[in-house]
């Protein structure tokens, strides 16, 4: 079954442009391994280790936590199926609340939820960029910087470039992995 593609032109019944579906599977599939196992899996398991000494409790932890977030993709799964809009938490929060919950979530989010997130994974980036070339903290935290200017140029940019340059090293994962290892031998 083909998925048919909104004319751009065409105004929705609201006076609205619809959205158009600009990334595949792949694309969004390479967004979650990236921000998951990108930034998440190298930095947490020394964090739980450090709180948690026995194995069988860093196991249990990570059940409970693989079974939270299951249950909660599956709430945003069902959500986004009941409500089929742009704007992910955000239509949930105002339809089943009210419009000023979701933009107070809204602001939440963007003062402080998602620029924590991406000044820490911008600061995990900036470590391991300093064990290819040395560095002191000013020159993680310049790297860190760097990095999250250059990634917001490119998603400013559009969709298209964003998830080009996510996709890539899911596609050339294979030929990036084995220069990392042989640059990783050198030190």
């Amino acid at each position: 079954m083909a998925e048919t593609v909104p004319d751009p032109t065409v105004m929705a019944e609201n006076g609205s442009r619809p959205l158009l579906r600009s990334i595949g599977l792949a694309q969004a599939t390479a967004m979650v391994v990236g921000t998951i196992v990108g930034s998440s899996i190298f930095v947490q398991p020394s964090e739980v280790s450090r709180a948690v000494p026995s194995f069988g409790g860093m196991l249990l932890v990570w059940v409970v936590a693989g079974a939270l977030t299951w249950f909660g993709a599956s709430i945003c799964a069902e959500l986004s199926s009941a409500m089929p809009r742009t704007g992910g938490v955000y239509v949930f929060l105002r339809e089943m609340f009210s419009p000023a919950v979701a933009f107070l979530w809204g602001w939440a989010m963007f003062w402080s939820m998602h620029s924590g997130i991406i000044a820490a994974i911008a600061m995990v980036f900036g470590r391991y960029f300093a064990t290819i070339v040395p560095l002191g903290d000013l020159g993680i935290r310049l790297v860190a910087v760097a990095g999250i200017l250059v990634l917001s140029v490119i998603n400013y940019l559009g969709v298209g470039p964003g998830s080009a340059l996510q996709t890539a090293p899911v596609q050339n994962g294979d030929a990036a992995a084995c220069v990392a290892d042989q640059l990783l031998r050198l030190q």
